[in-house]
């Protein structure tokens, strides 16, 4: 079956990813008021995996933004045959509304919720550890003044990994699932291409 494939952007083929691999297509998410997705299969080129940001934020209320997403979700992995999802384990800000707090927990939730009804494999991954797998910097130097300006210069550095490896990230949410996408996918192919060993092949009683 054709997959069809929602809005996204398709990336400049590169070689970062080998062929070969017979694996499902992995989905990720860097879930926020606008949540990058990232989507194909482990193996395939960059040209062939799929990322994209879609807008969840607005005037809508904390449940109706998580139903927008969960949507979403759904018609992703019902239009694209996924097999696996991974999403940004969410970080609560020290000082925080619970408003803030729900709209954390809602979209997480709302992709879970949208997995488990596709009976699919739903897990988390710290942005810390894809970051330092991805080989991105989690923060600016001390020398970069400002929350607004260190936020943008880890984006940026992230934005510029996804392209020196032939994708083509839409944006920066893009490219943060991209990064997801990639560690989950690498983690993926080294464990199908580990050595297999048959213990009685060359048993000695």
């Amino acid at each position: 079956m054709a997959l069809v494939r929602p809005t996204g952007r398709r990336s400049a083929a590169g070689p970062f990813f080998l062929e070969g691999a017979d694996m499902h297509r992995i989905l990720a998410f860097d879930q926020s008021g606008l949540t990058g997705f990232c989507h194909g299969v482990p193996g395939d080129q960059p040209d062939l995996i799929i990322n994209g940001t879609f807008k969840v934020a607005g005037s809508l209320t904390a449940p109706k933004r998580a139903k927008k997403l969960y949507r979403f979700v759904r018609d992703l992995i019902e239009a694209n045959e996924i097999g696996e999802v991974v999403l940004e384990e969410p970080i609560l800000p020290k000082v925080t509304s619970f408003a803030a707090v729900s709209s954390l927990a809602g979209y997480a939730m709302a992709i879970s919720w949208a997995a488990d009804d596709f009976g699919i494999a739903c897990s988390m991954i710290r942005m810390q550890t894809w970051r330092s797998e991805f080989e991105v910097p989690t923060a600016a130097p001390r020398k970069i003044k400002g929350a607004t300006e260190r936020r943008k210069w880890v984006k940026d550095q992230t934005i510029a990994r996804c392209r020196r490896l032939g994708f083509n990230p839409s944006d920066d949410n893009a490219a943060d699932a991209i990064g997801i996408w990639s560690c989950i996918a690498n983690r993926r192919l080294a464990k199908e291409r580990a050595p297999t060993f048959d213990i009685f092949s060359d048993a000695r009683l």
